[in-house]
């Protein structure tokens, strides 16, 4: 029995990297299948269902490869072990029989020996499985330790809020340890004003809609909320003050009215009817077999783009925060439904500290400043008839605009 313990630990030595490999192989495993369910129609509407499990097969080959690394790496020493703990009859006769005629051991004691003996060495095999399994659970907590040890974002701040201007100084942020996003953003967004936050894609519009929330906390610099550096700020009380339409608002698994009442846990039905009135989605909720009542499915997957924009500013107007961030908040609304959505958005602004985060710069026009964002800097800053008459980037961007919505589709010399 020591014999056979020594050699299984001392190839359990090598465990850990096998099991580490293996895991990880399993991983990728399941994370291929999870973006192939999450990407079924991109890939069914390019007709790239086969080259989509390229990846998958590249991935179950890796995993097969692992398992059989393992079993080949463990098949000897395995063997060796269960030959040992299952050979005590093999001593114990010998043994029992040379004990028996030099009178040391009666019959009966010797016929215990062989009937408990190889139940023993049979009990020794589970030895094998709780190493194994030990270290596999091991390498498994390891995981889920490494999302514990995450640091937390520090919720220490006993400030409260008592103005609702927003400030920048000298921000600087980076994705973990990447280059940066923001360069040294400085801007003042009085209460109760609006500024809208334009430039190309990947300029960083959105990551200080983000860092307004504090979804992330800045590399350098500060923001300033009511005078307030947020990091001084409870995290409950920044963000109860905070209302934020993204150009893709989640929604649960759940019903409509679940999905409105997120903005306001203790509202009424009534309150919901109204707000949901003024988002100009009171009308297909009717519409549909439970009304609000109706489940939507996992990430909304039964409503349309639009709708669920306008589930995501009727949960807006339902909390009715005096600080609102628009991320692009009509970008899914279709031409018929965009100027009642505006007025919806009017009402939802209205003496409210707004961040708009905008594409359509014709939705631009009323603010108070513009800032406009190239590679993470802010290039250009002013109103909307200022930036159009210097000639720069904005200019541009609103020629580029302004040329698309011209856009058309001919057929031989006829406009289609």
């Amino acid at each position: 029995m020591v014999l056979a313990i020594l050699i299984i630990m001392a190839w359990g030595r090598n465990w850990n990297d096998m099991i580490d490999a293996y895991l990880t192989a399993q991983t990728e495993v399941n994370s291929t299948i999870v973006e192939y369910l999450e990407s079924i129609k991109v890939i069914k509407a390019f007709n790239q269902t086969a080259n989509s499990f390229k990846t998958y097969r590249q991935n179950m080959a890796n995993w097969r490869d692992s398992m059989i690394r393992w079993s080949k790496e463990r098949a000897i020493p395995f063997a060796v072990y269960q030959g040992l703990v299952l050979s005590t009859p093999a001593f114990i006769i010998p043994a029992g029989l040379l004990l028996y005629c030099g009178g040391y051991l009666t019959i009966e004691t010797f016929l215990m020996f062989l009937i408990v003996g190889p139940v023993f060495g049979n009990l020794f095999m589970r030895i094998y499985e709780f190493l194994r399994y030990g270290v596999e659970e091991k390498k498994c907590l390891e995981r889920i330790y490494k999302v514990f040890d995450a640091k937390d974002i520090c919720d220490r701040g006993k400030k409260r809020l008592n103005g609702f201007d927003i400030t920048f100084k000298n921000v600087c942020f980076s994705y973990e340890k990447g280059a940066n996003v923001l360069n040294n953003i400085n801007f003042h967004v009085p209460e109760g004003t609006k500024c809208a936050i334009v430039g190309p894609s990947g300029s960083g519009k959105t990551t200080i809609g983000r860092l307004i929330c504090r979804f992330w906390d800045v590399n350098k610099g500060e923001i300033l909320i009511g005078g307030h550096n947020i990091k001084d700020l409870p995290l409950k009380d920044l963000l109860s003050n905070i209302s934020m339409v993204s150009q893709d608002p989640h929604i649960f698994n759940d019903t409509i009215l679940e999905n409105i009442r997120i903005g306001n846990p203790k509202a009424s039905m009534e309150e919901i009817i109204a707000v949901s009135k003024a988002a100009k989605c009171h009308e297909f909720i009717e519409k549909l077999p439970d009304g609000y009542l109706t489940s939507v499915g996992e990430a909304g997957a039964k409503l349309s783009g639009g709708e669920k924009q306008r589930i995501g500013i009727a949960r807006a107007l339902l909390k009715d925060a005096p600080i609102i961030i628009l991320d692009e908040a009509t970008v899914f609304l279709d031409p018929e439904n965009e100027a009642s959505i505006q007025d919806a958005i009017s009402n939802l602004t209205k003496n409210k500290t707004v961040i708009m985060i905008a594409h359509r710069l014709h939705t631009i026009r009323n603010v108070e400043q513009i800032l406009v964002l190239k590679e993470g800097k802010i290039v250009e800053r002013g109103k909307y008839d200022e930036l159009l008459n210097k000639n720069g980037l904005f200019r541009k961007m609103w020629d580029t605009y302004s040329s698309a919505l011209s856009w058309s589709i001919k057929r031989g010399e006829v406009d289609v």
